[in-house]
């Protein structure tokens, strides 16, 4: 049996657990009071309250088990950012959910960092949703697993199988696609319209497949590959960037190859001599080879904000100074093992699963998702795993970064193969680092993104989106809209890409790797 040795919070928030700590941090605010969402009771109609201030919370009731006919309920933690609109008005244009990711990223806090922000962009005759998919955040229900920090070594799976083997079977994508028809309907909508980051690509394409004739608009954006996603495995991850650095770089050389041979004798010399660093009295603990790594394949999803700090970071350790990479890592950093078909892998299927993908990934040793599930006996009680086709109602946006080694989870390869599956989808394509849409600021893409929403306007097939976004201080820009004339969106756009940052990179860094 393998054996995930990963922190308690970090497993905690994979497996979807409550953590109070981190909790308090995602639905408080630096400007609005903390909303008591456990004395907000759920109900089949949506019972909207206000709460931090702008925004409107409420809890709706669902089936627990959407294969029995038991009366249990789940309670769907929903957060909205209201139109200008009132739902009678002939203007309102009903409500955008979104989902940033994860499996595990909460809707909720997403919203509350962006929804403002793409009110403005979108339109704000729509209701900006977000929603904490069941298992997730402020939604039931949830995993409990552990009693004791002493258990952190144990099988997360043996533990998930003992303890809550229920609950655990009741938390997957086709669930929660479920349960997103009936948060729909109880707006008293037909159709769903959908905004979905990296994860939120699986759970667009699912329903998109199970409920082709009630999409409405759906734009999915960093496509994962829903066939790896559903067989707990990666047939692509990021490789070693060969970027052509400008001399402001820490790492600077003319050469890129030598770059990338400097990066791996730091991270060797790391694996052979971690650093101690101590910041503060509270902020301590040991920078090796592991944390490096993962810190720099984090860095990766949005690099246009992290990869400087980072290759500087580096840079420090090179020289024994390892607290400017060990802040870096502090600053960044149930679902998916319940939906992939049941893993059998021992120790040797694990190290030869490893072995095939290092091949083509310089990151293979710190991707974690295939171990964590080699242990999970709990299934699913209803999962969707294909085919992932449909002819839906309204044709699919798909939005993809510009090639396999730009986007180190989602490449551009995805987005095609996806979007393959669904009439008249198609792709745009965003010329850029980093992953999805949100790891820089183009105009370009949000425009597209807004007339889609708008108009049910598609972009022509092969269009492709420049950015603004610079890595290092010293590269220009390159623009291809008259930012003069949209000087709102780009304001607006550069907002969403800050924020968005702060909102999803920590966990997801942790539950796509």
């Amino acid at each position: 049996m393998v054996q995930a040795l990963l922190s308690v919070p970090a497993l905690a928030l994979l497996a979807g657990a409550q953590v109070d700590a981190t909790r308090g941090k995602l639905y408080s605010s630096r400007q609005n009071p903390t909303f008591d969402w456990d004395a907000l009771a759920p109900s089949e109609a949506l019972v909207w309250q206000s709460c931090y201030s702008t925004f409107f919370c409420a809890k709706l009731a669902v089936p627990l088990d959407y294969t029995s006919n038991e009366t249990s309920t789940a309670a769907i933690a929903l957060i909205r950012y209201p139109s200008k609109f009132k739902f009678d008005d002939p203007q309102w244009r009903g409500p955008i959910l979104y989902n940033p990711g994860g499996p595990g990223v909460s809707g909720v806090a997403f919203i509350q960092a962006v929804g403002p922000t793409m009110s403005s962009i979108i339109g704000d005759e729509f209701d900006h949703v977000g929603l904490d998919p069941r298992g997730v955040g402020l939604s039931t229900p949830q995993l409990k697993i552990w009693q004791a920090v002493a258990e952190q070594p144990k099988t997360l799976g043996s533990l998930v199988e003992q303890r809550t083997s229920r609950e655990a079977s009741l938390m997957s994508t086709a669930f929660v696609a479920r349960d997103m028809l009936r948060i729909v309907e109880a707006f008293g909508q037909k159709q769903l319209q959908f905004y979905g980051f990296s994860y939120g690509t699986v759970l667009g394409a699912v329903f998109a497949a199970m409920f082709p004739d009630r999409v409405g608009k759906i734009a999915i954006d960093g496509v994962v590959d829903v066939e790896d996603y559903f067989a707990a495995q990666r047939s692509t991850l990021p490789t070693m960037l060969a970027l052509l650095l400008p001399s402001s770089c820490a790492l600077y050389d003319p050469n890129p190859v030598v770059i990338g041979a400097r990066v791996r004798r730091i991270l060797n010399q790391l694996k052979r001599e971690p650093l101690f660093v101590q910041t503060s009295p509270t902020r301590y603990g040991t920078l090796d080879y592991g944390l490096a790594k993962s810190t720099l394949v984090t860095a990766l999803y949005a690099p246009y904000a992290y990869i400087s700090t980072v290759f500087a970071g580096l840079a420090a350790a090179e020289q024994g100074n390892g607290s400017v990479l060990f802040e870096a890592l502090l600053a960044l950093n149930g679902i998916g093992c319940g939906d992939a078909v049941q893993l059998h892998d021992n120790l040797h299927d694990l190290e030869e699963y490893y072995g095939e993908i290092s091949q083509n990934s310089t990151f293979a040793d710190v991707s974690k998702s295939r171990a964590l599930c080699a242990g999970w006996r709990v299934q699913a009680a209803e999962s969707y795993r294909g085919p992932f086709v449909g002819n839906t109602s309204t044709p699919l946006l798909v939005i993809g970064n510009t090639a396999v080694i730009t986007d180190p989870v989602t490449p551009l390869q995805s987005a095609n193969k996806v979007a393959a599956g669904f009439k008249n989808a198609v792709v745009l394509t965003q010329n850029s680092l980093g992953h999805s849409s949100l790891a820089a600021v183009s105009t370009c893409t949000l425009a597209a993104v807004r007339d889609y929403f708008q108009a049910g306007t598609l972009p022509p097939a092969g269009t492709v989106c420049e950015t603004i976004s610079t890595i290092f201080p010293a590269e220009a820009g390159v623009v291809t809209r008259n930012v003069a004339d949209d000087i709102k969106l780009l304001a607006a756009a550069n907002e969403l890409v800050r924020n968005a940052q702060l909102s999803r990179l920590g966990i997801e860094g942790i539950l796509l790797s």
